[in-house]
């Protein structure tokens, strides 16, 4: 045997034996940069929706990007209003473009003893007093409540002023 294909052989037998002990099927990275690991099911990732994380931050993937969250409220919030199944523990880079913090979604939330709006697409605005709070949720009544939100808004939304 020549010591080329020998050289072929013993990398095809060791691949082998890994996929075997390995959840990820062993395979050298001949090209840079090294392509990332293929998924469970062996679909493309882009087109996939979803939640996913990378072993420290969870995503959500909307088929064409992904986006990250603020805080574990966010995720819980944003979880509430798009259902979307695990696509387990994933290379970010696989599901396109990083779109930054995800929108937060529609709805009422609570900061600091004081209940906000959000519009769904990244504002929110307050109330000058129960009284409007109450109009306004009357006037939308399909709109959820999502509770105390644990972070700053102001970190991943722009604040509008007086809800109208």
């Amino acid at each position: 045997m020549k010591k080329g294909n020998l050289l072929i052989f013993v990398f095809c037998a060791f691949a082998t034996a890994l996929s075997t002990v390995s959840a990820k099927p062993a395979y050298a990275c001949l090209v840079e940069p090294c392509p990332s690991w293929p998924t469970p099911d062996n679909q493309p990732t882009q087109n996939r929706v979803g939640y996913f994380d990378n072993g420290g931050t969870v995503f959500y993937a909307n088929g064409t990007s992904h986006c990250g969250f603020a805080s574990p409220k966010h995720l819980e919030f944003f979880q509430r209003v798009n259902q979307a199944p695990s696509l387990g523990r994933q290379d970010p880079g696989s599901f396109g473009a990083y779109a930054g913090i995800c929108t937060f979604p529609s709805g009422y939330f609570d900061n600091g003893g004081t209940v906000f709006f959000s519009s769904g697409n990244g504002t929110f605005c307050g109330f000058r007093n129960p009284q409007a709070l109450e109009s306004h949720q009357r006037s939308r009544p399909q709109q959820p409540s999502f509770g105390r939100l644990d972070r700053d808004p102001n970190r991943f939304m722009g604040y509008t002023g007086v809800c109208s």
